[in-house]
Parts: C-alpha cells; sequence; structure tokens
C-alpha cells in the first residue's frame, strides 16, 4: 500500500502550519494513505508524577522488555536477601518505597507539560485525536 510521510518538528515548525496539515488530514478524503510523524520534546511530560507501583501489585512485563526485567531483579542490593531490613531512629522497620514504573505509550493522557509546552502538548494530542487507518 502506498503512503505519503509528513514529518514535523515542534520545536522548528510553525504551530499554524502542523494544526492547519492536521485538521486536513482528519477530515479530507484522500487517495493515498498519509503517515504524520510529530517530532516533540520530553518537556511535554516533566509535570507528570511518576507513575508507582501499587502494593502487592506484580510489575507489567511489555512485551521485549523481558531482559530489562531481569536486569532490575539482578541490581537489587543482596543486603534484602539476607534478611536485615532497614530500621528508623526508634528501631521499627523501615517502609519500602514503591517502584518507580516506566510510562508506556497508552500513558499519554496523563501527560503534564512544562508552562510553556501547553501549545506542543495539544499539537500532540490533536494528532492522536486523528483516525488511524
Amino acid at each position: 500500500m502506498d503512503s505519503d510521510i509528513i514529518i514535523y518538528d515542534l520545536l522548528t515548525n510553525d504551530f499554524n502550519e502542523i494544526d492547519y496539515v492536521i485538521k486536513t488530514l482528519k477530515t479530507a478524503k484522500l487517495d493515498k494513505n498519509k503517515k504524520l510523524i510529530i517530532l516533540s520534546s520530553i518537556m511535554t511530560w516533566v509535570n507528570t508524577a511518576p507513575k508507582l507501583q501499587k502494593e502487592g501489585e506484580e510489575p507489567e512485563v511489555v512485551e521485549g522488555e523481558e531482559g530489562a526485567a531481569e536486569e532490575e531483579e539482578e541490581e537489587e542490593p543482596e543486603e534484602e536477601e539476607a534478611g536485615d531490613p532497614e530500621l528508623d531512629s526508634q528501631g521499627e522497620e523501615k517502609p519500602k518505597p514503591p517502584k518507580v514504573l516506566f510510562f508506556k505509550e497508552s500513558d499519554f493522557h496523563l501527560r503534564i507539560p512544562h508552562e510553556k509546552y501547553n501549545l506542543h502538548k495539544n499539537i500532540e494530542t490533536l494528532a492522536l485525536s486523528a483516525p488511524k487507518a
């Protein structure tokens, strides 16, 4: 299947042009498939709270990340295995901090951008709302 690829960099292109292209792709009846690639910034995620593992919840293993999950397990300090829990000043066991999880592509709705990158996030959201062929 033939398709055209359209690439925009949000850091260097005009937002009005990108907005126009996305809206045109969403509403036009096209003869060929189009692929829109938008290069954005990590700053659209910068104020997003960390995603934490809930107590008693097993970490999800995403396809292709099996090796990464195994490596993480190996990096844990051996002291915990020896049965020496950390104690606070009163001799009580300190609770373990929750494990920080990786964001997935499906977590895009959680993004909280830096205030200067709200327009970037809006363009990304508009592009994500476009119908997929």
